[in-house]
């Protein structure tokens, strides 16, 4: 265990170190940036890889979908906890649940998605999403960093506490939120990466809202 652990930072270092011999001459907000990155693209890399991803039904909420006919049929609304509506907001919206097997399986698939996104494989966990058939999720993470916009959206989505603890980590993964992503990290790698994580985004956004702006003004000149 030590010599890995050893052998993962000589690796760290050499990965630092080449990047500051080549790169002397840049602004230092600009070597800030990449050793941060850098310093994230290592402990994605070296992150535990997916060997036996856990099955997700494509059946996607067909409790509930079951649930809401039945009710339809015996025309029985009252105080039901369960969601009327069967679109991705409607868990929000009605502040209502879905039918504990439907729970179960959101539950499964959020963990996955975090998973892939632990280890940088933002297509992997689009693809569960699609094979699941949440088509919306899968189009809900193909946002990037620089997008202010898209962040800010996915930040209202970690930071709501009625929300699966799997999902408020997933949107804070790709908003760079780390109060949202800290409470499913297992290890010590994964609270580092959750950090340098939340840091690059910051960092990148210092970087790009002086541009943005600068466009801004240029355009309306």
């Amino acid at each position: 265990m030590w010599w890995t652990l050893e052998a993962r930072l000589w690796d760290l270092i050499r990965r630092l170190y080449e990047y500051r011999c080549t790169h002397q001459q840049l602004d230092p907000e600009e070597i800030s940036l990449e050793e941060t990155r850098i310093i994230l693209a290592w402990l994605t890399d070296t992150a535990p890889r997916i060997t036996n991803p856990e099955y997700i039904p494509s059946t996607r909420w067909l409790h509930t979908r079951e649930h809401i006919k039945m009710r339809k049929l015996t025309r029985d609304n009252t105080h039901d906890p369960i969601v009327s509506e069967l679109d991705p907001d409607a868990t929000l919206r009605q502040a209502r649940g879905l039918m504990s097997e439907d729970e179960e399986n959101e539950r499964k698939l959020l963990k996955q998605v975090f998973t892939y996104l632990r280890i940088g494989d933002i297509k992997g966990a689009q693809q569960v999403c699609r094979d699941s058939n949440n088509y919306w999720r899968a189009a809900s993470l193909k946002g990037h960093k620089e997008n202010v916009l898209w962040r800010k959206m996915c930040f209202h989505m970690a930071r709501q506490p009625q929300t699966d603890r799997y999902e408020r980590a997933v949107y804070g993964v790709v908003c760079g939120d780390l109060d949202s992503v800290v409470p499913v990290c297992q290890s010590w790698e994964d609270q580092m990466w959750a950090h340098f994580n939340a840091i690059y985004t910051w960092k990148l956004e210092e970087v790009l809202l002086p541009l943005i702006d600068q466009g801004y003004t240029d355009g309306r000149n």
